[in-house]
């Protein structure tokens, strides 16, 4: 789902939108760079094909299949530079001899130990010096090139653009701008426009569904990308949910391709820019206005029915995304980041103060022991922690239960659901019980269950609930309606052209 900052998206909706919108010409991008997060202090890269890797400034070939070992930590044998013979450039299978620091050589790097030992043997019967084991550090290896240091900068580039990159498992198109940064690696995917948009597209949809849900989401996810360039930076935008999802090559397919190829530069537009094109899985039924989710009035994202979202039930992964109950103990949510930033201390109350002509809550009034905090618009979802902001609130007071000779069965069931063992006494004994009673070493246990007050929420719909519902896309297709249809119906007011 595609989704920003509330106060950076608002900035971007102000520039974007409404009669004073800037008009300029509009080309597509060739390429687009994806910030890849999760990357980690290891990297290792596999190009499929040929590649070039410039290292700090320094162009280097890698054949099809070898790999690029970044970050991993190595050991380097050091040795008096006098003593060096040819024979220590042969027994480098792991590395390069360097001369790192003067007056020795360094042989390495080594990342199998036992080859390690078996060249100090070596070294030290045929040079007879003692060669010194470095500490392990992080070093790059590229078949039997290595640094001594890790560099600073590493740029892969296949020579063919579409050709994959097997990075740490995964396979991207493109090629890899990777940076040092603190402890680990900034890692930045050049990839393709179409190649980009249908990872995208699969990362975003389920890659079965009808092809003009497809079709449609492809528009979407080529003028939110295009909205959201940025030249000046080292990257375009991010590969999760804060920006859209990207998956590289293990979720585009053919369909999603074809879903790409057959909206080939179509982009929506209002007032001759492209729009801020936000989605969500799951509407509930209505999309929002924006000015009741983050505060700022766009003219083409309206509140619009949007009864296709009613296809999330043929599945139970969309049907719980589409009608769901949330409990929360009031006890749990003092903890919870926004009110505990806040200093409300206990949770005693929360109250609509108004909702949306949509149905949603707009603002929401929290009351603690020690203060209170409003909360407005997606605010209820984020703070809560909740699918959606689409929710109606019920406080229930502490509830108590007595059970008599209750199954185990059942004791678990309820301390699961947030109950909690008051108090738990034993009857007289007896030789037999009624089938529905339990006996314990022929007596039976009462016991008493309580839950303490909580607040419990029943909402609709999965994400903000602005502009396109992915859901509804997909009823309004089975329903046999076009891509265009689909998002004319969404974005209220825009155009589609085709820019190249």
């Amino acid at each position: 789902m595609a989704a920003a900052a509330g106060a950076a998206l608002a900035l971007t909706l102000l520039l974007t939108s409404g009669a004073g919108a800037r008009q300029h010409e509009l080309t597509l991008p060739d390429v687009i760079r994806i910030l890849l997060s999760d990357m980690g202090d290891t990297l290792t890269l596999e190009p499929q094909g040929p590649s070039t890797a410039v290292v700090d400034g320094r162009a280097r070939d890698v054949a099809p299949g070898q790999r690029i070992v970044v970050g991993r930590s190595s050991r380097y044998l050091a040795f008096p530079a006098q003593a060096a013979a040819p024979w220590a450039l042969e027994i480098g299978v792991e590395g390069p001899v360097s001369t790192a620091e003067p007056g020795l050589v360094h042989l390495g790097p080594y990342l199998d130990l036992a080859a390690l030992e078996r060249h100090r043997r070596l070294i030290r019967v045929e040079a007879g010096v003692a060669a010194r084991v470095l500490p392990p550090r992080p070093t790059l290896a590229l078949g039997d090139w290595a640094t001594f240091e890790l560099p600073e900068r590493l740029d892969v580039r296949p020579d063919e653009p579409h050709a994959p990159t097997r990075l740490n498992g995964t396979p991207y198109r493109g090629g890899f701008d990777i940076r040092r940064v603190d402890r680990g690696f900034l890692v930045v995917n050049h990839v393709g426009l179409a190649d980009y948009l249908a990872s995208v597209v699969g990362a975003e949809m389920p890659r079965n569904w009808e092809i003009e849900a497809l079709k449609a989401q492809a528009v979407a996810a080529r003028t939110y990308a295009i909205q959201h360039l940025q030249p000046d930076e080292i990257y375009d935008t991010c590969d999760n949910q804060n920006c859209q999802a990207y998956g590289g090559m293990r979720s585009e397919s053919e369909r999603t391709q074809a879903a790409v190829a057959a909206t080939a530069g179509v982009v929506a537009m209002f007032n001759g820019a492209p729009i801020e094109a936000l989605y969500s899985a799951n509407a509930g039924d209505v999309t929002e206005d924006s000015e009741h989710v983050w505060g700022t009035p766009v003219p083409y994202l309206r509140s619009v029915p949007s009864p296709g979202d009613a296809a999330a039930l043929t599945v139970s992964w969309g049907a719980e995304g589409y009608r769901w109950t949330r409990t929360i103990p009031l006890s749990e949510l003092a903890d919870y980041r926004t009110f505990r930033n806040g200093g409300v201390g206990a949770i005693v109350d929360l109250r609509v103060l108004e909702h949306t002509p949509a149905g949603r809550p707009l603002r929401v009034l929290v009351v603690g022991a020690a203060g209170e905090v409003e909360l407005f618009g997606d605010a209820v979802r984020t703070a809560l922690g909740l699918p959606s902001a689409f929710v109606e609130l019920e406080l229930t007071p502490v509830e108590s239960l007595e059970l008599i000779g209750a199954a185990p069965r059942r004791f678990g069931a309820l301390l699961q659901e947030g109950h909690r063992i008051a108090s738990v006494r034993r009857s007289v004994a007896f030789a037999t019980a009624p089938p529905d009673i339990e006996l314990v070493n022929g007596a039976v246990h009462v016991a008493v269950f309580e839950r303490p007050p909580s607040l419990v929420l029943t909402g609709r719909g999965f994400g903000h609930g602005l502009g396109m519902s992915q859901w509804g896309a997909q009823g309004m297709a089975l329903a046999g309606h076009t891509f265009d249809e689909i998002l004319t119906h969404y974005y209220t007011g825009i155009e589609l052209r085709v820019v190249t």
